[in-house]
C-alpha cells in the first residue's frame, strides 16, 4: 500500500480533487516525501486558495528566489504563482514572461492553474478567466472545478445587449455543468461553485440566471433552491407576481370587445415581457430568464439533451377530431332524448337548462377527456421507452464494468465507479490509513493486473471515486509528478 500512495495522490490531483490529493500527499512516509512531492503540494495549495502556505512549503526546500526567465523550471513557476497570488506584482510579471517558453510542453495545461491563481491574486480577472477558459476549450480538461469556473466565465461574459447571444452563453454554461458525468441533483457543488464565482465577480444577476436555468430541468434540490432564494429579492418578486396576477385577472374584462380585446391583451403581454424587467435583473437578463421559463423537469429525458418537443398541438388535434366525429354526432340524439325525458316544450320550460347542460357537457367534456387521455398515453409511451433505454444503458455499463480498465485510466468516478468496484475489484484488507480521508475509504485489487485501487464512497454514485495505485512487484518505482521540466 505504501508504494500506491503517491499514485493515488497524483490521480486525485489530475481529477482536481485538491483537498483529497493534499491529504494523500500528507500521508506519505518520510522516505517518499521528496522535493517533487513538496512542489506538487505547493501547486495544490494554490488551487485551494492557500498561496502563503504554498510559498512556505517551497521555502522549506530552498526555493525562495526566482531565477532568470531562461533558467526557470517547474518549481520556480509554482513559487512565482504563489508569490503573485499573495499580491507580488513582480512575481506575476516574471510568471507571465515564462508562460510562452513552456507552452509546447506535453503538460502545458498545468500552467493555466498557476496563471489563474496568480492573476486572481493580483486582481487581473480577465487573465484568470482566460486561463480557466483555455483549460476547458483548448485542452479539454473537464472536471467539476474547471466546468464550474468555465461556466462562470461564459455567463459573466454574456452580451449585455444581445439577448440571443446571452441566452446561448447561459445555455452553454449549463450544458457544461451537465456534462461532468455526475447528475447535478446528486452533486450540486459544481453549480454552486459557479454561482459563487459569479457572485465574487459582482454578477449576482448572472448567478441567478445560472441557478434558474439549471433548476428548470432537474428534480427538486434543496441546496440549489436555497442558493437561488438567497439571491432573490423576495419582497420585490412578491410584488411583481402580484401585479402579474392582477393584470391577468383584469384581462377577461376586455372579452366583450371581441377580437380587439384579444389583441389588446396580446399587446400588453408582449410589452410587459419586453419592457418590464424581473426584479433584480436588467431588461436583457429578464428576457434571458423568460426564454428558459418554458422548460420544466421531465423525468423521461436527459437534461443534457435538447428539451423534448411540445406535443400539446397533437393532443389538441385529437380533442378537435373527437369533437367533430364523436361529441357533435352524439349531441343531437342525446339532447333529443334528454328533452323527451324532461317533457319537451319551449325555451321557457324548466327542463331546458338540463338540455343545454347536457349538450355543453358532451361538446366540452368529451374533447377535454380525449386531450387528457392522449397526453397520458403519450407519457406512458415515453416512460416505457425511457425504461427500456435505461435498462439497455445499465446492461452496457455492467458489461464494461466487468472488464479491466486499469491499463487505460488512473481514476474512475460516478455510477461506473460503483459498478467497477462491485463487478471487477476484489476487496482487500485495509490496514489503518495514516491520515483521515473524506468519505468512506477502502481498498480493492484488480484480478487482472494486480493494481491496488483506493475506493472512496463506493456505494454513492454521486460521490464514488476510485484511484488506481501501483501494481506488483512492491518495489515498483513511483510515478513522477508532471512538472514542465525542459
Amino acid at each position: 500500500m505504501t508504494n500506491s500512495w503517491p499514485s493515488w495522490a497524483l490521480a486525485a490531483e489530475d481529477r482536481d480533487e485538491s483537498e483529497l490529493a493534499l491529504a494523500l500527499f500528507g500521508g506519505l512516509p518520510a522516505e517518499l516525501a521528496d522535493e517533487s512531492v513538496a512542489v506538487s503540494r505547493a501547486a495544490l495549495l494554490l488551487r485551494v486558495g492557500q498561496p502563503a502556505q504554498a510559498v512556505a512549503v517551497l521555502a522549506e526546500h530552498g526555493y525562495t528566489k526566482l531565477p532568470e526567465v531562461n533558467r526557470a523550471a517547474w518549481p520556480d513557476l509554482v513559487l512565482a504563482a504563489g508569490s503573485a497570488a499573495v499580491g507580488d506584482q513582480a512575481a506575476y510579471r516574471w510568471l507571465m514572461a515564462c508562460v510562452r517558453r513552456f507552452q509546447d510542453a506535453s503538460d502545458a495545461w498545468r500552467l493555466n492553474y498557476l496563471v489563474a491563481a496568480a492573476a486572481t491574486g493580483v486582481h487581473d480577472r480577465p487573465t484568470a478567466d482566460q486561463a480557466w477558459h483555455t483549460l476547458v476549450a483548448q485542452y479539454g480538461i473537464v472536471t467539476p472545478v474547471t466546468a464550474a469556473e468555465f461556466g462562470a466565465v461564459v455567463v459573466a461574459g454574456r452580451d449585455p445587449r444581445d439577448v440571443r447571444a446571452a441566452t446561448v452563453a447561459v445555455a452553454t454554461a449549463v450544458t457544461g455543468l451537465h456534462d461532468i458525468g455526475v447528475p447535478i441533483e446528486q452533486n450540486p457543488e459544481p453549480t454552486l461553485r459557479a454561482a459563487r464565482a459569479l457572485q465574487a465577480r459582482g454578477d449576482v444577476a448572472g448567478a441567478r440566471l445560472l441557478l434558474h436555468v439549471v433548476r428548470r430541468r432537474i428534480p427538486h434540490n434543496a441546496a440549489l433552491d436555497g442558493a437561488q432564494a438567497k439571491l432573490t429579492p423576495v419582497a420585490a418578486m412578491r410584488r411583481h407576481r402580484l401585479l402579474v396576477v392582477v393584470l391577468w385577472c383584469l384581462a377577461p374584462t376586455l372579452l366583450p370587445l371581441g377580437v380587439a380585446g384579444g389583441l389588446i391583451v396580446l399587446a400588453v403581454s408582449r410589452a410587459w415581457q419586453r419592457w418590464v424587467p424581473i426584479p433584480g435583473l436588467s431588461r436583457p437578463d429578464s428576457s434571458v430568464w423568460r426564454a428558459f421559463r418554458g422548460l420544466s423537469y421531465d423525468p423521461y429525458s436527459d437534461p443534457r439533451d435538447p428539451p423534448p418537443k411540445d406535443q400539446a398541438g397533437y393532443y389538441g388535434l385529437a380533442a378537435l377530431l373527437s369533437l367533430l366525429f364523436v361529441a357533435l354526432p352524439l349531441a343531437a340524439p342525446t339532447t333529443a332524448l334528454v328533452n323527451a325525458l324532461t317533457g319537451g316544450g319551449d325555451a321557457t320550460d324548466a327542463g331546458r337548462p338540463i338540455v343545454v347542460g347536457t349538450w355543453l357537457l358532451l361538446c366540452i367534456g368529451i374533447p377535454g377527456l380525449v386531450f387528457l387521455i392522449a397526453r397520458q398515453a403519450h407519457r406512458q409511451m415515453r416512460a416505457r421507452q425511457h425504461r427500456r433505454d435505461r435498462q439497455a444503458a445499465q446492461r452496457a455499463r455492467l458489461s464494461q464494468a466487468k472488464r479491466c480498465h486499469c491499463w487505460q485510466v488512473r481514476s474512475i468516478s460516478g455510477e461506473f465507479a460503483v459498478e467497477y468496484e462491485r463487478q471487477h475489484l476484489h476487496p482487500e484488507a485495509s490496514p489503518p490509513l495514516p491520515v483521515a480521508l473524506p468519505g468512506t475509504a477502502g481498498l480493492g485489487r484488480c484480478p487482472t493486473t494486480g493494481a491496488l485501487w483506493l475506493t472512496l464512497d463506493a456505494d454513492d454514485a454521486g460521490k464514488a471515486l476510485l484511484l488506481r495505485g501501483t501494481t506488483p512487484p512492491e518495489n515498483e518505482s513511483k510515478p513522477e509528478p508532471g512538472g514542465l521540466y525542459i
